[in-house]
């Protein structure tokens, strides 16, 4: 467990790179290859993806409630918007990048040597760049996985808190015509 707390603090961090006179650590390697293959891009594309469906979803939300209320008035409209705020930021603070780092950086830990992930860095074509490549797309899809399962589950909770909240909001709004 410490030497994943210490390869993730090195990946967020601090820079690493290979000269041809040093030899890289195994956690200075794997540094260097989650930077080479931008996993720091991928996940924060993959939260902008999330970001994009909680607002569309919110969206959809609005349009059909206020379709149903023509005659809501503008605190109501304030509260219903606090709701939907509400909804989304269970959804999005249930997605941790930091653990979805930590899963990709201990896949390559495990699955290669500090000698592989050196010749990966050296020579990404090679056979061993290919087992880089496998390992990365292999840390890549369990990082997936563990963020598409705590959307969902985050959508779950919030969805069914969502609904009674908007339940109450609108049986509010019919009695206070």
């Amino acid at each position: 467990m410490k030497q994943i707390l210490i390869v993730a603090l090195l990946f967020f961090t601090s820079p690493c790179f290979a000269n041809d006179n040093q030899t890289l650590s195994k956690d200075e390697a794997i540094n260097e290859l989650t930077q080479t293959m931008g996993l720091q891009k991928i996940l924060n594309s993959a939260m902008k993806q999330t970001d994009a469906s909680v607002t569309k979803i919110l969206s959809d939300i609005g349009n059909q409630v206020t379709a149903q209320l023509p005659d809501i008035s503008e605190e109501q409209e304030k509260i219903f918007h606090k709701i939907l705020k509400e909804y989304a930021a269970s959804i999005l603070e249930s997605i941790d990048v930091q653990t979805a780092s930590k899963i990709y950086v201990t896949v390559i830990a495990n699955d290669m040597s500090a000698e592989e992930i050196q010749h990966t860095l050296e020579y990404y074509k090679s056979p061993e760049g290919a087992k880089a490549k496998k390992t990365i797309e292999k840390a890549f899809n369990e990082s997936n996985t563990y963020l598409s399962t705590q959307m969902e589950q985050a959508t779950k909770v919030a969805y069914e808190k969502l609904m009674k909240d908007l339940g109450l909001f609108m049986k509010e709004v019919r009695e206070n015509k």
